[in-house]
C-alpha cells in the first residue's frame, strides 16, 4: 500500500502521478482521446477537474488506490496506462 498521501492543488501540493492517474482513470475518455488531446491538452482537463471542489480529488484518489490495493479495481490495466500517461501530463506542466 502506498504511504504517500495524494497531494493536490486543493491542499497546497502539486498533483502526484497517482492523483493524475486516478483522474484520468475516472474521466469518460478513451485512450484514443487521451492520445488525441496529448499531454498538454490532458493537463488542462486534469487541472480543471482538480480545481473543482465537487470532484473531491483526495477522496476519489484514495478510493481508486484502495480498490487497486484490494484487487477490486474494475480495469487495472487502464490505471496502469493512466499512470504512464500521468507522467507525460506532469512533464508537460513542468
Amino acid at each position: 500500500m502506498r504511504t504517500n498521501s495524494p497531494r493536490t492543488a486543493l491542499d497546497g501540493g502539486s498533483p502526484t502521478v497517482d492523483t493524475v492517474a486516478a483522474v484520468l482513470y475516472l474521466l469518460p475518455y478513451t485512450q484514443a482521446q487521451w492520445h488525441r488531446l496529448g499531454p498538454a491538452g490532458l493537463a488542462r482537463v486534469v487541472a480543471g477537474v482538480i480545481a473543482d471542489p465537487l470532484f473531491r480529488v483526495p477522496e476519489v484518489t484514495a478510493l481508486v488506490l484502495a480498490a487497486e490495493q484490494a484487487g477490486t479495481l474494475a480495469l487495472p490495466q487502464l490505471l496502469n496506462d493512466a499512470r504512464l500517461t500521468a507522467r507525460r501530463v506532469l512533464a508537460a506542466t513542468a
